[in-house]
């Protein structure tokens, strides 16, 4: 079965189609931990030629996640002391809690908040807990797949300046700035799943569109529920053709959903990239708030560092 996916997983880096080998990529650092589990066994069972063959599938799932578990390339002196906190959340209206929500906000205190899949009255209820942020909310549409997203932001910034974006024509995005965060451009999305090929070839639209938006910007953090891992071949595209950088990167490919599973069998498809004077500086898995996504919880940090290969 491993030898299936692994085979399939690299069949998608060759071919566009069909839509459903770029499934196989997702589950990498999952391989990776099978693979682990079968050189052990027959490693301890005497078996040379399946415990080699288990050592190749190691070697080439370690490959893949080495960029994460590896400490970054990228010295940083720090030389500027300004950083705020972002939240992203894909709060799945049917479970998620938002009285732990509200805590998780209350606890850290972020600057901006972003909510994927909250619905109108969730939204209305989460802000009477926090009075000290305002925000919005962009309803969803009739596909089943476009939801609501929205977002908080302490009071104290002053005014924000929100735009709605439709990077695949139907799901809401949001491109968020404040005059008080000088050169700080926050995207915040929430984009197909790949449940269909009509689905994935929304997505791909989506994360093409998102490519070329990044390109054109010099300073950009993106942040959502891209659903996509790193190890597929259109985030690696979004990366290459944006100049956006994977926060991931050194601090571990640490999934993000489902919350029902064991936390090693999860996967990361919430991201947070970013390219030019804000970086993510740090990045953490949340606690659970009842959704069947963790948060993301985000340190950026401006103008922070000079780097130093």
């Amino acid at each position: 079965m491993l030898s299936l996916c692994l085979v399939f997983a690299g069949l998608a880096h060759l071919l566009p189609s069909p839509w459903w080998l770029e499934l196989f990529t997702h589950f990498i650092s999952i391989y990776a931990l099978g693979s682990v589990a079968l050189v052990v066994f027959y490693f301890w069972r005497k078996q040379v030629n399946r415990f080699f063959i288990s050592l190749t599938y190691f070697i080439i799932t370690l490959s893949s996640i080495a960029p994460y578990v590896l400490p970054s390339s990228i010295v940083r002196t720090r030389t500027n002391q300004t950083e705020i906190t972002v939240i992203f959340s894909n709060t799945h209206y049917s479970s998620v809690s938002i009285e732990a929500l509200a805590h998780l906000i209350w606890q850290r205190q972020p600057s901006f908040v972003f909510l994927a899949e909250l619905r109108e009255s969730q939204f209305a209820e989460l802000r009477s807990q926090l009075p000290e942020y305002s925000g919005n909310i962009v309803p969803g549409g009739p596909d089943p797949w476009v939801h609501a997203i929205s977002y908080l932001s302490l009071t104290e910034l002053g005014e924000v300046s929100e735009e709605v974006v439709r990077f695949d024509n139907m799901s809401p995005g949001l491109v968020v700035t404040s005059e008080a965060l000088p050169d700080l451009q926050l995207q915040a999305l929430h984009i197909f799943p790949p449940r269909s090929k009509r689905t994935v070839d929304l997505r791909d639209l989506a994360l093409r569109n998102i490519a070329g938006y990044a390109s054109n910007e010099e300073n950009l953090v993106v942040v959502g529920d891209l659903n996509i891992t790193p190890f597929s071949p259109p985030f690696n595209k979004l990366l290459e053709v944006g100049g956006l950088t994977d926060a991931r990167v050194g601090s571990g490919p640490f999934g993000t959903w489902p919350t029902n599973l064991p936390i090693f069998t999860t996967i990361p498809i919430d991201h947070a990239l970013w390219k030019g004077a804000w970086e993510v500086c740090k990045l953490e898995r949340g606690p659970d708030v009842g959704s069947d996504h963790f948060p993301l919880v985000i340190k950026l940090c401006y103008n922070a560092s000079e780097e130093k290969t």
